[in-house]
Order: structure tokens, then sequence, then C-alpha cells
């Protein structure tokens, strides 16, 4: 499957996540990506497990016993999930993976589509998004989740694209 071969080039083997220790390994490889406010975080722990226990998406990369990568997301209208937040070491494949990881656990769910926002004006973000991920732009959403206090985004305004 294409997932797995993505999976084994990154180095990676990637699982649906279930554990508190799990979630909390999430949380601080996310905390190491974007350096948020401590009331900003991109996703909680207690969130990720709720969304675990209720069938939503909670995965994470491993490379060995290290968490390289991680993404959450959501069931949401009309059979799609909306994936909330993937980070993932830059440069080796792992964020790739997961997003044919994620698809594929779409697909044994019959869910038929994917929706996730990103920052446009990060050229890194629209070429993975668009041209390696094939996702089709459906709207500009301004100020989509206002003031950002992390590392990445502060200072700057959170206007995102939609894509499928």
């Amino acid at each position: 499957m294409e997932h797995e071969q993505a999976a084994a080039r990154a180095g990676v083997v990637i699982r649906e996540l279930r554990k508190l220790g799990e979630f909390k390994q999430v949380y601080r490889l996310f905390d190491e990506i974007w350096h948020p406010e401590p009331a900003n975080a991109p996703v909680t722990v207690e969130l990720m497990a709720g969304f675990a226990h209720t069938g939503n998406y909670v995965a994470g990369a491993f490379a060995g016993d290290a968490m390289v990568g991680a993404s959450v997301g959501f069931l949401a209208a009309e059979r799609s999930l909306h994936s909330h937040v993937t980070g993932a070491v830059i440069g080796k494949g792992v964020g790739y993976a997961l997003k044919l990881h994620q698809r594929a656990w779409c697909q044994e769910r019959g869910l038929e589509r994917i929706t996730w926002t990103f920052d446009p004006l990060v050229r890194r973000n629209a070429s993975f998004n668009l041209v390696k991920l094939g996702a089709r732009p459906e709207a500009y959403l301004t100020e989509f989740y206002g003031a950002m206090a992390d590392a990445i985004n502060e200072g700057d305004a959170s206007d995102r694209l939609l894509a499928v």
C-alpha cells in the first residue's frame, strides 16, 4: 500500500494512538515544532484522548521509540475528516507519510473527503499541500484562528486556505 511504502521510505512506523502517554508525546512534539504559548497549544492532551476514544483520527509516526510526527483530525459533516493539525520533522518525508496514512484511514471508514487549513503564504506549505498532496483550494479564510501566540505565527495574520 502507498502509505506503508511512504512510511518505509521515511524510516517510520505510523499507528493510531490510544494511550495518555502517547498523547503527551504528541503534545511535546507539537510544542517543539511551534513553541506555542501555554494557552495556545494546537491540541490538548485531553482533547486527543477524547478524539481517540470516540473514533477520530489521532496517529503518530515513530522512528524507533522516538515520535517524529503526529496528526490529529476529527469527523466532520458530509462523510469527511477535518485534519486539524499535522506536524513532523522537516525534510524526511514523515509529513507526507502521515497524510497518506490519514487518507488510507479515511478510505477504510468510507469517508469521502479530508479538509484542512494551511498558511498559503508559506511557500513550502503551499507546494506540499497543492502540488505533492494534490489538494484543491476551496476557500480563503481571513483571520481564521485570530491572534496566534507561537514562534511561527506570532504577529502575522492567521489567514488560511481551506484545502480538500
